[in-house]
This record gives C-alpha cells, sequence and structure tokens, in this order.
C-alpha cells in the first residue's frame, strides 16, 4: 500500500505540480486554505504533510503554517510534516524543527529529486514512531482508562469520576492545569461509565476556525454555504448515545457559547442551514485551564452559560501539590515503556527521584513523561542515572548547587544548544549568535567563560571548540 501524503498550500498551482511529482510513488491529496485542512485531516490518516509556511496574502497569515504543525504534531505525533516556504529565514526554519518538522525546504530550490528524497528520508526517520504509535495505542486499549496516583486528591477525583460515569446524564466541567490529565478524566467517565459502548467523541475548540467550528459541533446541510457540496454531520449528532468531550471551553467564541447554551438546555440543535431541530442524547464533558469565573468577569465567557456547566465539577490538583504520586507515576510510565518495547529501563537511581520530588512540575504529569520518555531513551541499561535528565530539577538551584552541581547542568544543556545551532547554520558563528539569541561578541564571552571555568568542556564540545579556540 502506498504511503500517504497530504499537501497544504494556498498556491494551487505550485501544490498540483508537487502532487504531479509525487502520485507515482504516493498516495496524494491536496487542500488550498487553512480551513479546507481541518475538513480533509485525520489523526494518523496521512503519513506525512507538506505544509506551506504562510497560507494566505496578509500580514496575520504568517502563524497559520505554524500553527498547523503544532496541531498535527499534538493529536497525530508520527506523522512526518515538511515546512515550505517562499521566504526562509533562520528562525522560522529553527521554530519549525523545535516544534516537529521533519525538514524545512525553500519553494524555489525544490525540485523533484530533491523533494523525493527529502520525503523519503524523513518518512525513513519517522516510520518507528508509527510503529511504536500502533503498538501503544494496542497496549492503551487493553487497558482501562485510570487515574495513576494513591493521594487523597486523586481517590477524590476517581470518586467523582465514578459518580458522573455511572450517572451517565449529568454534564461535567474539568478544570486544571494544562498536563494535569483533563482528557484522561474525560476518557474514564466514558470508559466506566453506562455509555461506554457508544461512541466518544473529542473536540478542542480553539483549534478550529470560527467559521468552522460550528460545523464540527452541530454539522451543516448541503448548500448552506459555498464550498458545502454535501451533507455534513457534526460531533454531536455522530456520538448521539456516547460522550462528547470539548476542550479549553474558556475560549469558546461568544457564537458557540450561545449555541451551546441553547444545547445543554433543550439537546436540540439545528444544522446549519437547517430548519429543523435535531435532538439527540449525549453526556458533555467540558475542560478548561482557566479560571471561569475571571473569564465572566472579564466578558470573555457568558454568566448564564458559566453557570449552567458549574453544577458538577472535577478538580485535577496539579502535580507539585500531590507529589507522594510522583514515584508512582514514574514507574507506571517507566513499565509502559517497557511494555512497548522502547526500553529495558525498570529502576530510577534516588537522587534522580530526589530531584523529581524537589521539582515545581511546571507542565505536570505531561512533563513527567516526556523526562522519563527522554531519560529511558538516553540510557543503555536498566537504571535511570541523573546524567540521563537533561532539566533543572529544582525550584531554586543556588540553594541546591552543592548536591547536584544545576548550574553546570544548565550550562552543558546551553552548550548542546550552541552545538546544534552551529550545526544548523555550517558554522557561520554569526548566524549561530543569531539563532541563540544573542549578539556574536556576547557569545563569544560565555563560551570562552564557560570552557575556562570548565577544562572537561573541551572534550565534551568538540565543535564548539574547534569553532572558537584554536588548535
Amino acid at each position: 500500500m502506498k504511503e500517504k501524503i497530504l499537501i497544504v498550500d494556498d498556491d494551487i498551482v505550485f501544490a498540483k505540480e508537487i502532487e504531479a511529482y509525487l502520485i507515482e510513488d504516493y498516495s496524494v491529496e491536496s487542500v488550498f486554505s487553512y480551513e479546507e485542512f481541518f475538513k480533509k485531516f485525520i489523526p494518523y490518516s496521512f503519513d506525512l504533510v507538506l505544509l506551506d509556511l504562510k497560507l494566505g496574502d496578509k500580514e496575520s497569515d504568517k502563524e497559520k503554517g505554524v500553527n498547523l504543525l503544532r496541531h498535527i504534531k499534538e493529536i497525530s505525533t508520527s506523522t512526518s510534516v515538511l515546512m515550505l516556504t517562499n521566504f526562509p529565514d533562520v528562525d522560522s526554519a529553527v521554530r519549525c524543527i523545535k516544534l516537529g518538522a521533519s525538514d524545512y525546504l525553500r519553494k524555489e530550490k525544490v525540485d523533484e529529486e530533491l523533494l523525493k528524497k527529502t520525503i523519503y528520508s524523513a518518512l525513513e526517520r519517522d516510520s518507528l514512531k508509527r510503529k511504536l504509535h500502533s503498538l501503544e495505542t494496542q497496549i492503551q486499549l487493553e487497558n482501562p482508562w485510570e487515574m495513576v496516583g494513591s493521594s487523597r486528591a486523586i481517590q477524590q477525583v476517581k470518586e467523582s469520576i465514578k459518580i458522573a460515569a455511572d450517572d451517565g446524564i449529568i454534564d461535567v466541567l474539568i478544570t486544571g492545569e494544562s498536563g494535569t490529565g483533563k482528557e484522561l478524566v474525560a476518557r474514564s467517565i466514558h470508559h466506566l461509565g453506562k455509555r461506554k459502548n457508544d461512541p466518544f467523541l473529542s473536540l478542542n475548540l480553539t483549534i478550529y476556525p470560527k467559521d468552522i467550528l460550528y460545523t464540527q459541533i452541530f454539522g451543516h446541510e448541503k448548500g448552506a454555504f459555498t464550498g458545502a457540496m454535501e451533507k455534513k454531520v457534526g460531533a454531536f449528532e455522530s456520538a448521539h448515545k456516547g460522550v462528547v468531550f470539548l476542550d479549553e471551553i474558556g475560549d469558546a467564541s461568544p457564537e458557540v457559547q450561545i449555541s451551546l447554551l441553547r444545547f445543554l438546555e433543550t439537546r436540540e440543535f439545528q444544522r446549519l442551514g437547517s430548519t429543523r431541530s435535531t435532538k439527540v442524547d449525549i453526556q458533555i464533558l467540558l475542560a478548561t485551564n482557566k479560571n471561569l469565573k475571571k473569564e465572566v468577569e472579564k466578558e470573555q465567557l457568558r454568566e448564564d452559560l458559566f453557570y449552567r456547566i458549574n453544577r458538577f465539577e472535577i478538580y485535577l490538583p496539579p502535580l507539585r501539590e500531590r507529589k507522594e504520586d510522583i514515584e508512582i507515576l514514574t514507574y507506571y510510565f517507566l513499565n509502559f515503556f517497557y511494555k512497548t518495547g522502547r526500553s529495558k529501563v525498570e529502576k530510577v537511581e534516588q537522587e534522580v527521584m530526589d530531584a523529581f520530588m524537589s521539582y515545581s512540575w511546571p507542565g505536570n504529569i505531561r512533563e513527567l513523561k516526556n523526562v522519563v520518555e527522554s531519560a529511558v531513551i538516553k540510557s543503555k541499561t536498566d537504571t535511570i542515572n541523573l546524567s540521563h535528565i537533561s532539566l533543572p530539577f529544582v525550584t531554586n538551584p543556588e540553594e541546591n548547587e552543592g548536591s547536584f552541581d544545576f548550574k553546570k547542568k544548565m550550562l552543558e544543556k546551553e552548550m548542546q544548544e550552541i552545538e546544534q545551532a552551529l550545526s544548523r547554520v555550517n558554522f557561520r558563528k554569526g548566524d549561530a549568535a543569531r539563532l541563540i539569541g544573542c549578539d556574536r561578541s556576547h557569545l563569544t564571552r560565555k563560551i570562552k567563560k564557560a570552557f575556562q571555568e570548565n577544562p572537561d568542556f573541551f572534550k565534551k564540545f568538540e565543535l564548539i571548540r574547534k569553532s572558537y579556540f584554536k588548535a
């Protein structure tokens, strides 16, 4: 079966030329706008996306490609993305690579041979990720959705989940900081509830353009607007008898807020372009990382909607408030990566766990999972030690530098970033400094001071040594 590629470019002629290059070797589809992308793209439905950095002629359109890149990597992590642009600059390239793009190509320099070579390399590089995603999905489906932890706070969350699941009707507001597991709570309610054999649909309200969001939720009739070539069934209708999870409700537009309020009161809605009401039986779960009372005060959220959705709240505490769960979560993730065949790591040294306990975890559980994942990849044994950890696990480095030498670890991290910058710009010192965010003389002074104070850096960072120090 041919691998699938999606081209996203507002230059129709260019997109069709690229499509013609690739059609013999790949299954290729094209869309020509930001809005069309959301109608076509389904997570893991494409192996690679060729994405234009700027989708439109307005100044505000220059962020659309970056927004789509971020969206793709959040919901379809193993999908490769190649960025294309007529306006290349180093800052944009580095930003896209950091967000997960496989490569960054200049349109005027793209020919058939280069394009095919770049696509082949990206697909080869990310093929393991796709296999691992398939395996991870299988393992997750074999296990119930559950909240991991033994703290009193999590026990209360589990009790609330059971109440909402057993009821099966009540609308639930799930609150907490980013990374605390709000979607996991929603999936737990579905998995443990009366509706577990019926659909679960998730929508992030911040992702879709305003003129598309309504149809994503409620659907539209054929001919409802220009380009509506057929009837679309929205999420609420598709999930009949099941559960719908609306993430980031605090960012919903005023129009969506009004429509949602009406639906919550009647369980009826109208597709765009229809005069008929449709009634569905679904449980609504909503989530936000915002303080909704403050959003009401700022007139960003309707007061009547706030009181309507705030009848049953499940609050997820940040990880720093449930530190007794950190060790349990760490070993839970270790076990998960072990089962998926990604590592042979089974243990964590005590000084690593001490560092974990001293850290504030601003990214919460998501950050902990990412740190553990990075560590098991770096470890060549069955144990994680401090050398495998890439973050400064301490809220005040000066108070703890004696035990872990955090200042040096931070300096090493900076040197690694400088080496990466030098490699990307073919060892041009001025360009490397701009990538780092400083001027050339400042970067030179910083490097020489770091090497003077840490003689072992001469061996650790050979690329920097060759660029800034005479042999």
